[in-house]
């Protein structure tokens, strides 16, 4: 199987990867822990997305280099700096075959929205976020 996105949802109890193909079919999913690097640092955050890409990609029957395109919202990617960071220290090494993005785990609702240009977003988990548009 190739041509595969990945879309992540990852906050400080838990990470959720899903794989879909170009069609939106949802072809592999898994679970891990927590990807705040923040506290965890970035070493065990790689572990953890390598082992649940593993789970994710044996479900679709892929390998991760058959990811195409990657979009992953996760806790602890707050500052300008934190974004690129994750990239180098987490992201690249897990050997995708397409470009990413990373965005802090509460933005990715408003900001990849193309059909509102307002509202809100609240998220509560070990924090508590509100982001508001227009």
């Amino acid at each position: 199987m190739a041509d595969l996105i990945l879309g992540a949802d990852g906050g400080s109890t838990k990470t959720h990867f899903a794989l879909a193909d170009r069609t939106g079919k949802l072809v592999g999913f898994a679970q891990g822990g927590s990807c705040n690097h923040e506290w965890r640092g970035f070493d065990p955050v790689r572990a953890e997305f390598r082992a649940i890409l593993a789970r994710a990609c044996r479900q679709a029957g892929a390998r991760p280099r058959d990811v195409v395109a990657a979009c992953l919202g996760l806790s602890g990617c707050d500052l300008p700096a934190d974004g690129p960071q994750i990239m180098r220290h987490v992201i690249r090494p897990l050997g995708l075959g397409g470009p990413a993005a990373v965005f802090n785990d509460a933005f990715v609702p408003r900001y990849h929205d193309r059909y509102r240009d307002r509202g809100v977003t609240v998220t509560s988990g070990s924090w508590h976020k509100w982001l508001g548009l227009n």
